[in-house]
């Protein structure tokens, strides 16, 4: 059911240690979009990390350079991390924000706080996210 290819992502430096990934992309893609793949990091600063480089070398081990785009994953069912009672529908993708808000809270964070230039991110947007 899955493709195993081991590969390097340079540059990886994730807290001064170097990691080697193995990146499963299934060959049906029932579950996933097509052209997607599944990276899990040991810890939230790790995926920070990687989210501000967004793009990456992908070198597999017959030689082949790919180059990896890193979106973020918009989770179903989350609370707003601001007030923890409204579903938040948004995701503020820049760094240090990387939030989920409700639309209120997203209004009035953004608003107050000089990030009016953020865009926020939904399911339905993710794909026009640049």
């Amino acid at each position: 059911m899955y493709d195993n290819n081991r590969c390097k992502v340079r540059p990886w430096y994730l807290s001064g240690s170097s990691c080697t990934l193995l990146v499963c992309v299934p060959l049906a893609y029932r579950y996933s979009p097509k052209g997607s793949g599944r990276l899990v990091f040991a810890s939230r600063e790790a995926y920070l990390l990687a989210l501000a480089f967004r793009y990456f070398t992908l070198t597999t081990t017959d030689g082949r350079k790919v180059i990896l785009e890193l979106r973020p994953y918009m989770l179903d069912r989350m609370l707003c991390e601001i007030c923890y009672e409204a579903a938040g529908v948004y995701l503020c993708p820049y760094l240090p924000c990387f939030l989920y808000y409700c639309v209120s809270c997203w209004n009035f964070t953004h608003q107050y706080n000089g990030m009016t230039g953020d865009k926020p991110v939904s399911k339905r947007n993710l794909r026009f996210f640049k």
